[in-house]
């Protein structure tokens, strides 16, 4: 059935493509029971309720076995995407999940058809080609498609029953609560003040990036003194993290080990030549078990190799040569021809109206070539596809579909020598084919092995990480032995608990989960992340809430800095209220900003995040000159040039109530659930169990 081939092209057609995952409960007709009653281990918390590690290690294994079962497996990357997915889904269920319960919504049998083949269908089957052959949407595909699943992929038919409940469940919850929101007049008028109220106006700027920082003194008694302002705000409070220093040592093949596997290779290669059956050599043989019966085009191995397998005759085994990370030997095994055509040309563009004036140019070259035979001269002069013009409008050996359409008709049914014009959607082409052929490619196959480490290469770096990792005591002697032993010490500042790596590797899951279970200036034992082996030495914790003086003293130094800039910009500023003359005195350009809504954040040629300014602006009248105002990139004085603010009483709020209105609905879905889930206290220990 074409249903199922689909699921299986596409990862699970409306498992992975809706995203609808919110867990594993079902809710009116579909409800279960939830726990089992056994004491578990638990990965985490919501509103002090625990996460039972077996549940969420079920359901995540459920879900992947669900994709599995439909020839789908995947891989590590999508695998953590599942573990997250299912994650959020389970707090979800304890914050909006309880709130749907107590008000009683459920999803009916009617109702769960209606979202598949009624009249209320979900957009993912009305936007998948596959329920629409004709074009148009066939509900009996869809009902197809579920009884075929049902029948051959139970598993995938039921979490894809689970997630389409929920989303259609959960969606009502947001839709009542979106009916209950309503904007007043009030917002509706301050929306189309925000958009029609305007400035014009001129300005003079002092960038603090303008000021030497080198001129500005700063004590520590001023950075404290900030601190102890500022340490309280939102934007300064601080996750638990951990900071760290570590040294890599690579666990990467030796000569010794690339030469084994050489040696190896020697000894394939007599039986590779003379065997009858090449695919089962590889198979038996090769870390790649499919590369046989490939065409190979060239450029696909190292230049020196790539000359031998297009050029050698049927039989023939080129290698072993290293190909990157793998040793390779390669077999002629047969020939495959391919036509191909070697043509110039010259591109005269079109832009849709001037087709007719375009042909006529293209032909009146075209005449000029075949009388005086000099096309290349052509080329450099009229053409406009100036990628070939260097090479003459040469297009060296290119196989047949490579063109669009009409290129390539001409290329290969022309005869060589001929020219012509030609239309396609870039223009006309002035085409003259130089050549066709038909190229040989060779049919090879592969005998490929990866190369890798030995195990006594494995042990020497290993022993070598833990001599480093037991001399080195202390921060001090951690340091200075990497340096004696010519390893750099890298360093990583704010490790999260939910950090997947640091700085310079991606997947470092083992070396977060030591940092964030060890002890001030403990030093680890060897920790294997892919190709390397870690040593690291913890030197910060960081607590959850307000920042370490220590550790935010340079953050708030700098703050401190551009503080005294802004004092000494508008001291310096002060008192003058010619622009030209203050302009002339900071050795800046009088600047205009025109038509400025009250909405807008940013002033041209200016800053971008200067909302606060703008907002001052609007306090000023036609012909003021402002004090000078301290803004996000500089310090401003403002002339006021026009101001155009719509009187209320001609303000119609119907115009805008949709939109107002809108503001609210947008933000329903994530503004419920980010609501509850900062009110449920949720407490995520994971990374202590993996």
């Amino acid at each position: 059935m074409a249903t199922i081939t689909k699921i299986r092209q596409q990862s699970g057609l409306v498992l992975i493509v809706i995203g609808l995952g919110m867990g594993a409960f079902i809710l009116g007709d579909f409800f279960r029971p939830s726990g089992s009653g056994r004491q578990a281990q638990e990965i985490g918390s919501v509103n002090g309720k625990g996460i039972d590690r077996f549940e969420y290690e079920n359901r995540v294994s459920e879900e992947v076995e669900s994709l599995r079962s439909i020839n789908q497996s995947p891989n590590p990357q999508q695998t953590d995407q599942i573990r997250q997915r299912i994650w959020n889904n389970m707090i979800q269920e304890q914050t909006v999940g309880k709130e749907i319960e107590e008000a009683g919504f459920v999803v009916t049998q009617g109702e769960y058809d209606d979202i598949r083949w009624g009249d209320n269908v979900n957009p993912v089957f009305l936007n998948d080609k596959t329920f629409s052959p004709d074009g148009i949407f066939d509900p009996n595909q869809v009902k197809n498609y579920f009884n075929a699943i049902k029948q051959n992929y139970p598993l995938y038919a039921k979490i894809q029953q689970q997630q389409l409940v929920e989303s259609q469940i959960y969606n009502k919850y947001y839709y009542a609560i979106s009916k209950g929101l309503k904007a007043n007049s009030l917002e509706s008028i301050a929306i189309a003040g925000s958009n029609d109220n305007r400035v014009s106006f001129n300005f003079v700027l002092k960038r603090y990036a303008s000021i030497p920082d080198s001129t500005v003194a700063v004590s520590d008694a001023d950075i404290k003194s900030y601190y102890n302002k500022h340490k309280d705000e939102n934007q300064y409070k601080q996750q638990a993290s951990r900071g760290i220093k570590y040294v890599s040592f690579p666990v990467a093949p030796s000569e010794s080990d690339i030469s084994f596997l050489n040696n190896q290779m020697d000894l394939l290669l007599s039986d590779f030549q003379n065997t009858d059956n090449d695919s089962l050599f590889v198979i038996n043989n090769s870390d790649n078990r499919q590369a046989y019966n490939q065409v190979y085009r060239a450029g696909g191995f190292p230049y020196e190799f790539d000359s031998l397998v297009i050029n050698s005759s049927l039989g023939t085994v080129v290698g072993p040569f290293v190909d990157g990370d793998n040793i390779n030997l390669v077999k002629i095994t047969g020939d495959e021809f391919e036509k191909e055509a070697r043509v110039r040309h010259i591109l005269l563009r079109t832009n849709g109206v001037n087709d007719a004036e375009v042909e006529a140019r293209a032909d009146s070259i075209m005449n000029v070539i075949k009388r005086k035979k000099n096309f290349e001269e052509m080329v450099t002069e009229f053409s406009d596809d100036v990628a070939s013009v260097k090479d003459g409008g040469v297009y060296d050996w290119f196989p047949e579909g490579r063109m669009v359409a009409e290129f390539n008709d001409f290329s290969f049914n022309g005869k060589i020598g001929q020219m012509k014009s030609v239309k396609t959607t870039y223009g006309y082409h002035i085409v003259e084919i130089l050549g066709q052929r038909n190229n040989r490619l060779p049919v090879t196959a592969v005998v490929s092995k990866l190369i890798s480490p030995s195990k006594e290469t494995y042990d020497n770096v290993y022993a070598l990480a833990t001599d480093f990792s037991i001399n080195s005591g202390d921060l001090e002697t951690f340091e200075a032995s990497a340096n004696e032993l010519g390893y750099t010490v890298n360093e990583a500042k704010r490790i999260i608990k939910s950090a997947k790596g640091v700085p310079g590797m991606a997947n470092a899951e083992e070396l977060v989960r030591w940092a964030n279970n060890a002890k001030m200036d403990e030093v680890s034992t060897p920790i294997e992340l892919e190709d390397v082996m870690v040593v690291a030495i913890l030197i910060n914790i960081t607590e959850k809430g307000i920042p370490n003086y220590n550790a935010i003293s340079e953050q708030f130094k700098n703050l401190v800095i551009r503080e005294k800039k802004a004092e000494m910009a508008v001291k310096e500023m002060s008192g003058i209220v010619d622009l030209d003359e203050l302009a002339a005195n900071l050795n800046v350009q009088v600047q205009n900003a025109s038509n400025i809504p009250f909405s807008s954040n940013a002033i041209p040629g200016a800053g971008s995040n200067e909302q606060e300014v703008i907002g001052k602006i609007f306090t000023l009248e036609v012909g003021d000159v402002s004090i000078p105002m301290e803004g996000k990139d500089g310090v401003y004085v403002i002339e006021l040039t026009d101001k155009v603010i719509v009187p209320i009483e001609d303000i119609d709020p119907e115009l805008f109530a949709e939109d107002a209105d809108n503001n609210y609905n947008n933000r329903v879905n994530t503004g419920v659930f980010n609501a509850l889930k900062l009110d449920a206290n949720v407490e995520d220990n994971r990374l202590n169990f993996y």
